[in-house]
């Protein structure tokens, strides 16, 4: 197994080339000098000059560790460190953080075994939902090319998410960084695809989000609402949805509000029927569940989901992240 983008991240300041500062500690008669690099301050120090990951740290004269670099010095859109983002991105509710670039273990053919989920990195005590496949038939395939790191989804291609992933009557919230291979109807395919509860009430089971009529789709149960003409295939684009949740309704029989967005526009408005609030199995990446022979065809470069509904300054703040991550080339 060859396991990608684990140990090899740099830290922001690594990569971002943020410079170096001197912190003097008066020790008795003597001066001490510490050089550090303010570009990794992070975690709790544990001894030291160092953080509780064995890194330089600055130290306070108090002992403690100084406050962590501003977003300022994360702005390079190819070297993003996950402690960087959660400077830039809302945390609170955060249950899925994949990224192309970051925690992908592949097979020595390249093809996709496992996609670890980012959240635990920037959630303490967060264990997260890694993404995984063993049928070697359903792998995707790991690529880098000139647009840069991607998960290239082909048909039969699916990744699973562990039974218990998650409860969403909170509301829902869906980025997606996509590069779909459309066909001539505009067709890509389902994207995810939640899995459905142990039990079923009036409630919406499931819900999909799919690249469909050169647009994207968003559907629970016979509910949809979709946008279209949106899309072109010829680069990245930024897709969302944010649904909302019970809003303390005794019952779900209500329709819950949707917005989709492409970039950082709304693009259309409308209601769904509200989500069951029951963990879920089988939530998929890559394959529909309502329709099992859909699949997403294109490559995925992130994908954050939330359990609640983002507010529109905190969904504009996901989305102009990924767009910075995910220039169209």
């Amino acid at each position: 197994m060859n396991r990608r983008g684990i140990s090899g991240e740099r830290s922001c300041g690594e990569r971002s080339g943020v410079v170096f500062v001197l912190v003097a500690a008066m020790l008795g008669p003597a001066a001490c000098t510490l050089l550090v690099d303010t570009g990794d301050l992070h975690g709790g120090v544990t001894k030291e000059g160092t953080d509780d990951g064995g890194r330089d740290a600055v130290v306070t004269e108090s002992g403690a560790p100084e406050a962590a670099t501003d977003a300022s010095t994360c702005d390079d859109a190819a070297s993003a460190s996950p402690e960087c983002v959660a400077k830039e991105v809302p945390i609170d509710g955060l249950v899925l953080w994949l990224r192309a670039d970051d925690g992908v273990e592949t097979s020595d053919d390249g093809r996709v075994t496992e996609w670890h989920d980012d959240t635990s990195k920037v959630r303490p005590g967060y264990i997260g939902a890694d993404a995984k496949q063993s049928d070697a038939g359903a792998q995707p395939l790991r690529i880098t090319d000139a647009a840069g790191d991607a998960v290239l989804f082909a048909s039969d291609d699916v990744l699973e998410l562990p039974p218990g992933f998650d409860d969403f009557s909170a509301g829902l919230s869906v980025f997606g960084a996509v590069w779909p291979q459309l066909d001539d109807d505009g067709y890509a395919g389902t994207l995810l695809a939640l899995g459905f509860p142990s039990q079923q009430d009036e409630c919406g089971r499931g819900a999909e989000l799919s690249i469909r009529d050169f647009g994207f789709d968003y559907r629970v149960e016979n509910e949809s609402l979709s946008v279209a003409g949106v899309l072109d295939g010829r680069g990245w684009d930024v897709i969302s949805v944010v649904q909302s949740g019970w809003s303390a309704q005794a019952t779900c029989t209500f329709r819950a509000p949707v917005a989709l967005r492409r970039a950082d526009e709304i693009k259309k408005t409308g209601a769904v029927v509200s989500l069951t609030p029951q963990l879920r199995t089988g939530t998929r990446i890559g394959q529909s569940k309502y329709f099992p022979a859909e699949f997403y065809r294109g490559k995925l470069g992130e994908l954050l989901l939330y359990n609640r509904t983002l507010p529109d300054d905190e969904a504009s703040r996901v989305s102009r992240y990924l767009l910075r991550r995910w220039p169209r080339r």
